[in-house]
């Protein structure tokens, strides 16, 4: 009867493992995914002058809307990590493990063991979400952000349903995957498929607006983004599906045919079963076929590694070069390639862009409109051609502060002081420069790859693990 009597803080306790401070943890949880948040918001402040201000300026921006924001995604995406790693304590996989079979032969209700594990479970979520919300409200009004008590509910409302909604997938597909390495890829694309069916219903596009956010209503009216109600069917329909079908399959015995290799057979032995629908005999274990999927796997593992480092080293030369570059005359490739640190060209070229210039030669013709390189008095200039005088070009800056006169800079160059022409540019790639020569791009591009070769074997005894 104890065992009867604290099943709920039994389920609570084991789903985020066992253990006297179980409690404590999923407070110690929260805190950290609300203090990665803020840590992540304050690396992307670095980057404001990159082409991320103009991609995602939601979350590029020193505001409370901003922080709350970048905490739902965060926690999101460490909880599923989380849910991947202890997929067994979380979802009802554990029915396969046969945990509950004893359990339903003793006479205890499938039912409400069910209905206590999906509680338990969503009573730590929602302690852990609302933990690390919390702490990033306070520390946002500590880095002296606006307060706006008006973003609050909408913006809890939208990481908590995208919370569940994954949470209660990951319950339902847990009934109907066998094998726990496939129900983990199956995780990953239900991942993928809830930030990619965000797109298409619109609910990204609203939820971004700042406007919008301040009325929760805004996300829950069908006319904005029909998401949230297939959320709320979606829900319904997964609890109503884990009732039924963890009710049947907790009460049958699952054979684990895959604990078989730890049995000490000999090398040669098979174990065969009967599958009573087709009459055909299906082989649980091979150890030569185990074998050669080890092999494979590993040297997929040491493949996959070696790769990933081969691309950082070839990265990091590449970023290495272009921070040391600058535009000069004597081109040994008739390409010249850095990164432009001025905003006197744009919109044509903002600040922090990668650029490519070609280098000029007898046959080459310049035109007006075109973005030229050019020396004077020992100073590279980078303007526009405007215009012609004789055999000189009229040259000028696309973008002139508010405080400088317009004008200033046009200067008249002979051809034979410019040296190259704009050819291309790349705003994303002047970005992730500008990223791999922080501290933590050179931890991201440099250290774990080479903690990643160091620990190979490591790294492959873990995959292994987390798939059996």
């Amino acid at each position: 009867m104890i065992y009867r009597d604290s099943f709920f803080k039994k389920e609570l306790r084991q789903t985020y493992k066992q253990s006297s401070l179980s409690t404590n943890r999923q407070f110690v949880f929260g805190l950290f995914i609300g203090l990665a948040a803020i840590a992540l918001h304050l690396v992307l402040m670095t980057f404001t002058d990159t082409v991320l201000i103009d991609a995602y300026p939601y979350i590029m921006q020193k505001s409370f809307f901003t922080t709350l924001y970048t905490y739902n995604f965060t926690s999101l995406f460490l909880i599923f990590i989380y849910f991947l790693i202890y997929y067994h304590d979380l979802t009802f996989e554990e029915i396969r493990k046969n945990c509950w079979y004893l359990l339903c032969k003793m006479g205890y209700k499938p039912v409400l063991m069910i209905f206590s594990k999906i509680f338990a479970l969503l009573f730590s979520l929602i302690a852990i979400y609302t933990t690390g919300f919390a702490v990033t409200a306070v520390l946002t009004a500590l880095l002296k952000y606006t307060f706006r008590l008006d973003y609050i509910p909408s913006l809890y409302l939208m990481g908590i349903t995208d919370l569940l909604v994954l949470t209660f997938i990951l319950l339902t597909s847990s009934l109907f995957i066998k094998r726990l390495n496939i129900a983990r890829y199956f995780s990953v694309f239900i991942y993928i498929i809830q930030i990619i069916l965000k797109n298409i219903l619109g609910y990204s596009a609203l939820v971004t607006n700042r406007v919008a956010m301040q009325n929760p209503y805004n996300l829950i009216s069908f006319g904005n983004s029909p998401y949230l109600m297939l959320c709320f069917i979606l829900v319904v329909l997964c609890i109503i599906v884990c009732i039924f079908r963890a009710k049947t399959i907790a009460k049958y015995y699952s054979l684990p045919s895959e604990t078989y290799n730890l049995y000490n057979l000999p090398a040669a032995t098979k174990i065969l079963k009967l599958e009573s629908s087709t009459g055909k005999l299906q082989n649980l274990y091979d150890p030569e076929r185990i074998q050669r999927q080890n092999r494979i796997a590993k040297t997929a593992t040491i493949t996959s590694i070696a790769l990933i480092n081969i691309i950082a080293v070839l990265f990091n030369i590449f970023v290495i070069v272009i921070s040391i570059s600058e535009p000069n005359s004597n081109s040994y490739t008739g390409l010249m390639p850095f990164l432009f640190m001025s905003d006197t060209m744009q919109p044509e070229i903002s600040k922090n862009d990668f650029v490519c210039f070609k280098a000029l030669d007898n046959t080459t013709s310049l035109d007006v409109g075109q973005i030229v390189l050019f020396k004077q008095d020992n100073t590279v200039y980078i303007e526009r051609i405007i215009g012609t005088d004789g055999e000189n070009y009229i040259v000028d800056i696309d973008y002139y502060p508010p405080i400088s006169q317009k004008g200033s800079m046009v200067k008249s160059v002979p051809k034979s002081q410019i040296f190259g022409v704009y050819i291309y540019k790349n705003r994303w790639l002047g970005a992730l420069i500008i990223i791999a020569n922080t501290l933590w791009g050179r931890i991201i591009f440099m250290i774990i790859p080479l903690l990643l070769l160091f620990f190979h074997n490591q790294i492959y005894n873990f995959l292994r693990k987390m798939q059996s």
